[in-house]
């Protein structure tokens, strides 16, 4: 199974369990509370809280730390968590870290990624060369070390069944 179908297979599963669905709830209910919040209109998570049910979402649980709603459609529970759902620190300018999301190009991530991995590849090619040796292209170059040169086949010294061992007729009977 290769990586991208893993990917989309692994995604078309939490989509069937709604758990995409979740995500972009969540994120469409934080844009709007984003919004109302540099509009000036909530000022700490009591008004956040005011906001979700007069927008028609049952909160069951506040903590302090973050809000959990109930979604009036699916009756599932959300958590929102963050700077804009505390009670105790509540930070009306906090802009969440987007997610990473699998199966979408980032060429960013990438980057990033590419930057983490190309020390390990060294240090990796610095352990290789100090146990093994540096190869030098002369060394490559030699019949011995290049494949399918220097190689003698068997076909030279018989008929190509010779030296397959033939069951016996019977149990009896060995050849």
């Amino acid at each position: 199974m290769s990586l991208p179908n893993h990917i989309a297979k692994l995604q078309a599963a939490a989509d069937r369990k709604g758990k995409a669905l979740d995500e972009d709830i969540r994120e469409a209910i934080t844009a709007y509370v984003r919004r109302e919040v540099e509009a000036g209109r909530i000022k700490d998570q009591r008004g956040v809280v005011q906001y979700l049910k007069s927008a028609g979402y049952e909160v069951p649980r506040e903590g302090d730390h973050y809000i959990t709603i109930l979604h009036p459609e699916t009756q599932k529970r959300l958590r929102l968590k963050g700077g804009l759902y505390s009670r105790v620190d509540f930070n009306a300018r906090e802009t969440a870290a987007p997610g990473v999301r699998y199966g979408v190009p980032d060429p960013d991530r990438a980057a990033a990624l590419a930057a983490q991995l190309e020390p390990m590849v060294a240090r990796r090619a610095r352990f290789h060369r100090q146990r093994y040796g540096a190869g030098d292209d002369e060394r490559a170059r030699e019949p011995e070390q290049v494949p399918g040169q220097g190689v003698e086949l068997l076909s030279r010294y018989g008929p190509a069944g010779a030296f397959v061992q033939k069951p016996p007729v019977s149990r009896y009977h060995f050849i």
